[in-house]
């Protein structure tokens, strides 16, 4: 964007929703014994935005999902749309009722957009991302925390909106003082395909979007 006094302010998109590219794809980047488990798939399980899900004209070339390949992401952001930077939220599973699939799930996200969208393709030095933790299970949480904490193009911590105890409780402090220690925001958000279907918030689900 350009000022009248000269200056310039870049263009940042702050949430860039990212997907695997199927189900089949995500579980190449999941061990065992979590690749071979069950798991929902990406779709709302409840209400949806106006206008569909997915912004026009991001579907894969094959019927992968929207959002699902950095080529054309970056280029319907950077090309078409005068955007500068992109920070991507990958979109998990929410709260899985096992809570180890679902840091599993949340860690396999963080491999994918680390390897096939900040560190690989035309646009890496324009992407930066957001972690996913599974808030259900600290320890691993703090492991995710710790792996990519030092990333250069990680800018975030990643957190469902949906979850079993609210966030201000004693069992989530060690994960934001984590976060604190990083110097990462957490950024929280609805979730898709959700394990567990609660709330999105305190006073139930909204009847609009």
């Amino acid at each position: 964007m350009q000022h009248q006094d000269g200056t310039k302010t870049p263009v940042i998109d702050a949430s860039v929703h990212i997907f695997s590219k199927s189900n089949k794809d995500l579980r190449s980047f999941l061990r065992e014994p979590f690749k071979s488990r069950g798991f929902p798939d990406y779709e709302m399980d409840w209400y949806g935005a106006p206008g569909g899900e997915y912004a026009n004209g991001t579907e894969g070339t094959d019927g992968q999902y929207p959002g699902s390949d950095p080529e054309i992401v970056g280029r319907h952001l950077f090309d078409e749309r005068g955007v500068d930077v992109a920070i991507l939220h990958p979109m998990t599973r929410g709260i899985m009722p096992d809570r180890h699939l679902g840091t599993a799930i949340a860690s396999a996200h963080n491999d994918m957009m680390v390897k096939r969208w900040l560190e690989d393709g035309t646009y890496g030095d324009r992407f930066r991302g957001t972690i996913r933790v599974n808030p259900d299970d600290i320890t691993g949480a703090l492991r995710e925390v710790e792996k990519y904490r030092d990333h250069q193009r990680v800018v975030q911590i990643g957190v469902p909106l949906q979850s079993r105890e609210v966030y201000g409780k004693p069992q989530f402090w060690p994960l934001w003082e984590a976060a604190v220690d990083a110097n990462l925001p957490v950024a929280v958000h609805v979730e898709v395909g959700a394990g567990l279907s609660f709330a999105p918030t305190p006073s139930g689900v909204p009847l609009t979007y």
